[in-house]
């Protein structure tokens, strides 16, 4: 294959760096805590009932993480007002009860954060409740209150429980936490409860914590740029790639920056990644940064690579996107610096949907022609030109045209780390005398196990056969993977 390979690196801008501490704590307050499913209540310290409230039915244990699996209670059809039940939690004076390894799974897409209590911060408000059917009379009512800050969360708790459900998020700098849990109607059975949880979201320790002992950690700051520290070892890095995502929201991870963006030197034993927002926050708003593991695929799955040439194109390319993210595929754009320029959001989306960027100069020059000062003026200009639009730089370099020799392929590799990527099937979709049958047949028929696939996302007619061609090939059982991914199968 004419390619120069050798492991890469995708290197993440540095910013302000926030880990995670080795201490992961919560405190819980649970309304029983006897361990036992017995009709008897031993409420934890700081649960009450409020309002005229005096007594509530027990029911079956909730299985939420942390519980120790005592009654849980319901209610509802208060003397003269709906039944209020009351959580009072004092951070500076109530020590961490609980512990979690960082992003441990709460639930309802909740995961621990892995920051100890105790201190003034911004916390995250969990309650739980056995999953039911028959929770009457509409949804509960949570009010969170502290000095200065307060938050309103309601939530129906028919078919959902046995999970941490976020119900508030609030500034704490003194005092009380405190939790009012009302129905919204004053019936039977109209409200349920086991236990609320409140954890301290941001750290600021500045520390990492030893890798990723799930699935995924997280981190989120309140400053305009921040980072988030790992290690990883040699055994996960060698069957899984690590991809980081951003959200502004802990529950919603469905619109995130920078996801799937893969780190994938198998060969350090550690790294330590930091990042930097790609739009600022304003104000109080929170970012989430997630670092999950995704699995590589097996070496012997069929698989090839798709790229695409000379964009971004104004319309062309946004199209290409959405037929791609409509099969959940992933490809490899070799970008020209100067559309980079002209269309930076574009480019930004390519990474977000977790597409791969190779460098393709600047101008679209044919690299033989100039000299080695011009020749790397043209991979300086694109790499600026794509990590001004999206912070991040190209790993691969593809001459335009294929036009390259030995010394240019040395150079560019040693002055920016870019192998030179060619192809192996050529569609010819850029030539007008080839026919739209021709382009899909020629892939069609071409294209075999570990190759690359050359076209081009500039041309209206390239975009109008892509579906059939991507549908022709998964019908062929070819899986998709970037080009750094294909060269990293084939070491």
């Amino acid at each position: 294959m004419p390619v120069t390979k050798k492991h890469l690196t995708v290197a993440l801008c540095v910013a302000v760096g926030m880990g995670i501490s080795s201490l992961q704590a919560a405190y819980l307050i649970e309304v029983d805590t006897d361990g036992l499913d017995d009709g008897i209540l031993q409420p934890s310290p700081g649960f009450a009932f409020g309002g005229d409230t005096t007594a509530a039915g027990q029911s079956g244990a909730a299985s939420a993480i942390g519980l120790t699996g005592g009654d849980s209670i319901f209610g509802g059809n208060g003397v003269s007002e709906p039944d209020t039940y009351v959580f009072s939690y004092a951070p500076q004076s109530n020590p961490d009860n609980l512990y979690f390894d960082p992003g441990t799974p709460l639930g309802d897409g909740n995961y621990a954060s892995g920051a100890s209590g105790g201190i003034p911060g911004r916390y995250a408000v969990y309650a739980t409740w056995p999953t039911s059917g028959n929770v009457n009379g509409g949804p509960t009512t949570y009010r969170v209150v502290t000095a200065g800050d307060s938050s309103l969360f309601s939530v129906d708790q028919n078919s959902i429980g046995d999970a941490w459900v976020k119900v508030g998020e609030i500034d704490y700098t003194n005092g009380l936490i405190t939790v009012t849990q009302t129905p919204d109607s004053n019936t039977y059975v109209s409200m349920r409860a086991a236990g609320i949880l409140f954890e301290r979201m941001d750290d600021g320790s500045g520390g990492g914590d030893t890798g990723p002992p799930g699935p995924l950690i997280f981190g989120q700051g309140t400053a305009r740029t921040f980072g988030l520290a790992f290690a990883r070892n040699r055994a996960a890095a060698s069957t899984n790639h690590f991809a980081v995502l951003q959200s502004t929201n802990l529950l919603d991870w469905s619109n995130t920056d920078l996801k799937l963006v893969s780190i994938t030197d198998a060969d350090a034993e550690t790294e330590l990644v930091t990042f930097r927002l790609m739009a600022p926050m304003e104000g109080n708003n929170h970012q989430f940064l997630k670092v999950q593991l995704i699995p590589k695929m097996p070496a012997t799955a069929p698989f090839v690579a798709m790229t695409f040439d000379d964009g971004p194109h104004p319309d062309h390319t946004p199209a290409l996107l959405d037929i791609l993210a409509e099969r959940n595929l992933r490809a490899t754009f070799y970008l020209v610096g100067s559309n980079a320029q002209q269309f930076p959001e574009i480019v930004r989306r390519m990474i977000n949907e977790g597409h791969e960027i190779g460098n393709h100069s600047m101008t679209h020059d044919r690299l033989t022609d100039l000299t080695d000062e011009g020749v790397v003026a043209e991979m300086l200009g694109c790499r600026d030109a794509v990590v001004a639009a999206a912070t991040l730089s190209p790993v691969t370099m593809r001459p335009p045209y294929g036009a390259v020799d030995n010394n240019i392929r040395n150079l560019v590799l040693t002055e920016f780390g870019y192998p030179t990527v060619l192809w192996d099937v050529d569609p010819r979709d850029w030539d007008m005398a080839v026919s739209d049958e021709q382009v899909v047949d020629t892939i069609l028929t071409e294209s075999d196990h570990g190759e690359i696939i050359l076209t081009h996302d500039i041309h209206a007619r390239t975009i109008a056969v892509m579906p059939e061609i991507l549908d022709g090939l998964l019908v062929q059982g070819f899986s998709f993977v970037t080009v750094t991914e294909l060269l990293e199968l084939e070491d």
